[in-house]
């Protein structure tokens, strides 16, 4: 009964934001235990608890950010789980163009180096970072293919 009590003081988004970062520990806590006797799906669920933290603070900005077409969200379809989400590079972008959050700041593979820029693979069109002037290697680790600049 207290739990009810304390959720119907709380506004939609709140029980919503609060719902997602309970549900974001509990894809951390499985990362952790499953680390040793099951590597892989620790990573899945690694990604996972990161994933529902960013939309947990793109929540905190507004409901309809979470949404993947703002100009189709609807408070009702939002609040009965009938949407698409964003994906996590929509995430990303909206949390620094909207919510003025720095995570868009991305390791480059090339040099190693923090970069804002982001471009795509010309061979796979996987999402690289980085300035590619001065490098020597220009592609991405998923094809391995170069993105050759005339």
């Amino acid at each position: 009964m207290k739990q009810r009590v304390q959720a119907n003081k709380l506004g939609a988004s709140d029980v919503f934001f609060d719902s997602l970062v309970r549900n974001a520990i509990d894809f951390l806590q499985m990362s952790v235990k499953e680390l040793e006797k099951q590597p892989k799906y620790s990573v899945i669920h690694f990604a996972m608890s990161v994933e529902l933290f960013l939309k947990a603070r793109l929540l905190r900005e507004h409901w309809s950010l979470v949404v993947s077409k703002i100009e189709k969200a609807s408070l009702q379809a939002f609040r009965n789980g009938e949407f698409v989400s964003v994906t996590m590079d929509e995430c990303l972008q909206r949390l620094g163009n909207i919510a003025n959050d720095s995570l868009l700041t991305h390791l480059c593979l090339n040099c190693f180096e923090l970069h804002d820029d982001v471009g795509s693979c010309g061979w796979c069109g996987s999402l690289i970072t980085g300035d590619t002037d001065g490098t020597s290697i220009w592609g991405c680790f998923q094809c391995g293919g170069p993105d050759l600049k005339d």
